[in-house]
């Protein structure tokens, strides 16, 4: 049996589905066990001790001096990359039933998301991954889509910081914070500029923001089947919007 390290929490989760169970993870990974550090700060001797057969990253590609041999690195912008992630894992470990199931299983679930979807008038979101003001690109426009609203960066496309101005003149009618590696902090949120974007209603004598939602990163951030998780609570928010709104 292979020994596997993972050094992505979407690459550790979609492995756990195959049925392949790493023998260490990040800090940043779910699976409980050895931890070997972050994405890219990786506790190199550490990693050499567990003699591993086959390490496993994703988007960010770390320095691991004397295992180079032995990372394959995977760049996952989206849906069709995801897609092929797990095609590609699904061969290494001869998995190729489970990952076919797998991946039939997110596709289901965002065609029943689409056609419901479509019964809605549609929405423009900022979708912020960041509180620094990152607009969350790569494949959060395609999870948006099966919601059917619109985001500010195109599909494919990275996230990257953005203006006030350029967000205002985008006029979103709702703002979603998935905030990669912190949790989402609509306080702070409303405590800077980007509060403009903001709209309030009054309801039981209290002022509360009927525009502003958080979605757990996790959902969001990790390209795998966990995004369908994702995708549905990002419908949810959407349906609750309109109830608000009236």
């Amino acid at each position: 049996m292979l020994r596997v390290v993972s050094l992505s929490p979407n690459i550790t989760e979609i492995l756990l589905e195959l049925g392949v169970k790493p023998i260490a993870t990040t800090k940043f990974c779910r699976l409980e066990g050895k931890k070997v550090g972050g994405w890219i700060n990786v506790n190199v001797e550490e990693l050499k001790k567990l003699n591993p057969d086959i390490i496993f990253s994703c988007i960010f590609k770390p320095k691991l001096e004397g295992l180079e041999k032995k990372l394959v690195h995977y760049n996952v912008r989206s849906l069709h990359d995801i897609y092929e992630l797990i095609t590609s894992l699904g061969k290494i470990f001869e998995k190729e039933e489970k990952a076919e199931e797998l991946i039939s299983f997110m596709k289901k679930n965002f065609e029943f998301i689409k056609k419901e979807a479509k019964k809605r008038e549609r929405v423009k979101i900022y979708f912020e991954e960041s509180p620094k003001h990152f607009a969350g690109g790569n494949w959060i426009s395609e999870i948006a889509s099966f919601c059917n609203a619109t985001t500010y960066i195109e599909s494919g496309k990275p996230s990257r910081k953005v203006s006030l101005e350029e967000i205002e003149k985008f006029d979103p009618n709702l703002i979603i914070l998935h905030w990669c590696g912190v949790k989402p902090n609509i306080k702070y949120f409303l405590s800077t500029p980007f509060s403009r974007l903001v709209k309030f209603k009054e309801i039981n004598g209290l002022r509360i923001p009927i525009n502003l939602f958080v979605v757990e990163d996790y959902y969001l951030n990790t390209p795998c089947h966990l995004l369908v998780k994702g995708t549905y609570a990002v419908d949810k928010i959407i349906n609750t919007y309109f109830l608000l709104k009236e």
